[in-house]
């Protein structure tokens, strides 16, 4: 199932990389609902879709902090 490896790659990393992330299950959750979305409606180039990624970055990376 995809959301069990998102799961496993989320934790991985984050371990690799010194990250937090509170809720991996939602984290990974949210990874497919963002690519299943991205595939079904987001815009196709332009603005619209810099907007729609930047958007998509800054409410995915909010979950994702720095251990000290």
């Amino acid at each position: 199932e995809m959301h069990k490896l998102l799961c496993g790659y989320l934790t991985r990393a984050t371990a690799q990389l010194q990250l937090a992330i509170d809720d991996i299950d939602a984290a990974a959750a949210f990874w497919l609902d963002g690519l299943i979305g991205h595939v079904r409606g987001v815009p196709r180039g332009g603005e619209q879709l810099n907007e729609w990624s930047r958007t998509f970055a800054r409410y995915f990376l909010r979950a994702v902090s720095r251990r000290d």
